[in-house]
């Protein structure tokens, strides 16, 4: 992945101008090792494989600020807004 701190995070007046990035991948899975996710829309939880896990829980550390992704692979995507706890398995 890319530098996260060179996309626009959003301000204190403004969280909504942050970026959504769409990350292309070569595979996409739901994966009972990946890190948990939480979050109204989830019915209990999932795990879904992820890059660099430790930027993610950064990037929700910054709420109401940070980044929302969405992730493709072929036909399947997955979104992970900037709220969603992520932890690690």
């Amino acid at each position: 992945m890319s530098p996260l701190g060179a996309c626009l995070m959003g301000t204190s007046e403004y969280p909504d101008r942050s970026a959504t990035l769409k990350s292309v991948e070569t595979a996409l899975s739901l994966s009972p090792e990946g890190p948990r996710l939480t979050r109204p829309g989830i019915e209990t939880l999932a795990r879904l494989d992820l890059p660099e896990i430790a930027a993610f829980c950064a990037n929700r550390a910054l709420f109401l600020l940070g980044l929302c992704f969405f992730f493709t692979a072929g036909d399947r995507v997955a979104a992970l807004a900037r709220r969603t706890p992520v932890e690690d398995a």
